[in-house]
């Protein structure tokens, strides 16, 4: 069930596209999720898995309800996202009900949806165990073992979750709500974002590769952990704000918000903008788009509700856990693909 991770996998693409259009080569930090690009979370067609078709009721022996599980998963995802990178969460969601909010819409179609195999009390002993995860696992695609809840579904079938695939992964174009189950990507195979890639792999200039550890060599083609900066040729803890970096570079704490300005050369805030604000570099400072919304023109562009017409590349998005698909924001479901 390798989409139980998608808040979390996928939430790290927009502020890392946005620095590299502020004039920064992406050469630090932990693997770049290039397929979402900041569009839209999941646009990969993977909502956490949980939930039932019919908006969850009964349970499956287990004390735990199909609605109760969900609400757990979106829950442990939320948090551990803002404890971990409270600056990525602000660039997806509004708060914490809304991140859970959306969690709980991409996981409900998916529980009793064809092939799936998980259960809501296996759904929920998999958010315990996204609950205990390090920012390290958190950051960098690990896949707790209680995470691991192949469908059955084999490879070649039609699929909107990883959770309905007997190979644990449903390849989706971007801009798509179906892909097909396949095989996830080893070291050195394709990829365009994280949960393309095997547990413990992460996607980093569109191949796969092992995230290194503290002290050990990195480069655009080695990247750190998430959790720190490639800084001279080897990993190292992230600048904290008011230290001197190189601009251009990445080398300041991104997941918690913090930018080289090329004015000064020290690490300091992004500022969150919302809907219809200026973003991009403004004035001294660098200005992201909060909420999901699509920094266009100068302008944010706040995601558009489900259903609702959408543009992925001009804006406007769609809410996280939504795709724009054919001009319209749908939230995929496994029943929809045949």
């Amino acid at each position: 069930m390798r989409s139980i991770h998608s808040l979390l996998r996928l939430a790290v693409a927009l502020p890392l596209a946005l620095v590299a259009c502020s004039g920064g080569a992406a050469t630090t930090g932990g693997g770049g999720d290039a397929g979402d690009a900041g569009v839209q979370d999941g646009a990969q067609g993977e909502g956490a898995a949980g939930g039932d078709a019919e908006g969850g009721g009964g349970d499956d022996g287990g004390g735990v309800t199909s609605a109760q599980a969900c609400m757990d998963l979106a829950t442990a995802e939320c948090q551990e996202l803002d404890t971990c990178a409270p600056f990525l969460f602000q660039t997806k969601y509004a708060d914490m009900s809304s991140c859970v909010q959306r969690g709980v819409v991409g996981c409900t179609p998916v529980l009793g949806g064809k092939g799936v195999s998980a259960t809501p009390a296996q759904v929920h002993a998999c958010a315990q165990a996204i609950g205990a995860e390090s920012c390290d696992q958190v950051l960098d695609n690990a896949q707790p073992a209680a995470c691991m809840l192949p469908g059955s579904l084999g490879a070649g079938a039609a699929c909107a979750s990883s959770a309905q695939c007997s190979t644990d992964y449903c390849f989706v174009q971007p801009q798509s709500a179906c892909g097909m189950c396949t095989t996830a990507g080893s070291v050195g195979e394709t990829c365009g974002q994280n949960s393309d890639c095997q547990a413990n792999v992460v996607c980093n200039g569109g191949v796969c590769a092992t995230p290194v550890d503290t002290s050990g060599a990195c480069s655009s083609s080695s990247p750190c952990k998430l959790t720190l900066a490639c800084i001279g040729g080897t990993c190292q803890p992230w600048l904290q704000k008011g230290a001197t970096c190189m601009a251009g570079g990445l080398e300041c704490d991104l997941p918690h918000g913090l930018f080289c300005n090329p004015n000064s050369n020290k690490c300091e805030t992004i500022l969150i903008a919302a809907g219809g604000a200026s973003c991009g570099i403004v004035g001294n400072a660098f200005v992201a788009c909060g909420a999901n919304g699509l920094c266009v023109g100068g302008k944010c562009s706040a995601a558009a509700a489900d259903g609702a017409a959408c543009d992925a590349q001009n804006g406007p998005p769609c809410m996280a856990g939504a795709v724009c698909v054919s001009g319209k924001c749908v939230v995929p479901d496994p029943a929809a693909c045949k």
